[in-house]
């Protein structure tokens, strides 16, 4: 993205081939955001352990036992006990 806007190529036209908007793609270019920070939190898995997760789903669709969207969490918080790690506090 910042490559093609250096190379010539307008900060409106780069961010439509990019399908971003205009004014991230600015913000980027002019420093004022960094790139490759995240807002948030840190993440609390991984990525090797995300892609154990994910892994995990894969192998289970494909013998016929998908994970729902309501036991998937319970079986990483149960994950995240077993290792040690610390869970945030989810607000309803």
């Amino acid at each position: 993205m910042n490559d093609d806007v250096r190379a010539g190529l307008s900060i409106q036209k780069a961010a439509k081939i990019w399908g971003i908007k205009t004014t991230t793609l600015q913000d980027r270019v002019s420093g004022q955001v960094e790139i490759g920070r995240r807002k948030g939190p840190p993440p609390i898995l991984t990525k090797q352990e995300e892609s154990q997760f994910a892994d995990w789903l894969i192998e289970l669709a494909n013998r016929g036992f998908g994970a729902s969207k309501e036991s998937f969490p319970g079986a990483v918080k149960m994950f995240l006990d077993k290792d040690g790690k610390a869970t945030p506090s989810v607000v309803s």
